[in-house]
């Protein structure tokens, strides 16, 4: 991580727009003029807003951290299904790691975090198999079911870009 670079203290409403993004200022102005502002006081704050997040949510970090600071993507473990609508497609999405299993890899848990990031990476490995293996049957039907639509939904589970495949 990142030291502090900056000597301008940062305001409540500053803080609370890099660590909780903008659903937690709803009705409040936004301190920073530009987006690229905001990203500069947060790459010069980044330990301490790090620090700041960890204290209420210990083995995540906030979203601007991904967007900005992460050393890389979160790994893909597995992929999962579900069947879903009518005509009843098959959705096929990626699992990526939890951001405990990341921290957990690469190391970058912070000292008073460390014990929480393993017990949560175990559970979210654990909770991640087992979506994977309940899988299992609908991925291996759906590429050959005559009854199924095919649709491929992003990276995350849950969300993202859909492409269509008709069968």
């Amino acid at each position: 991580m990142r030291k502090t670079t900056s000597n301008k203290a940062l305001s409540k409403a500053e803080i609370v727009r890099l660590i909780g993004g903008d659903n937690l200022l709803s009705g409040i102005q936004n301190p920073f003029v530009t987006e690229a502002a905001a990203n500069k006081a947060f790459l010069s704050h980044v330990e301490e807003l790090v620090a700041l997040y960890t204290e209420r949510d210990p083995g995540r970090r906030p979203e601007l951290w991904w967007a900005l600071s992460a050393p890389e993507e979160r790994r893909v473990v597995g992929k999962a299904a579900m069947i879903s609508g009518l005509p009843q497609k098959v959705r096929v999405f990626e699992i990526r790691e939890s951001d405990s299993q990341y921290l957990q890899r690469l190391g970058l848990g912070l000292p008073h975090e460390k014990s929480i990031i393993r017990e949560q990476a175990s559970a979210d490995s654990e909770q991640q198999q087992r979506l994977i293996s309940n899988s299992a049957a609908l991925l291996a039907m759906g590429d050959g079911a005559v009854f199924c639509k095919i649709e491929k939904v992003g990276e995350d589970l849950g969300g993202g870009r859909s492409q269509r495949l008709n069968r």
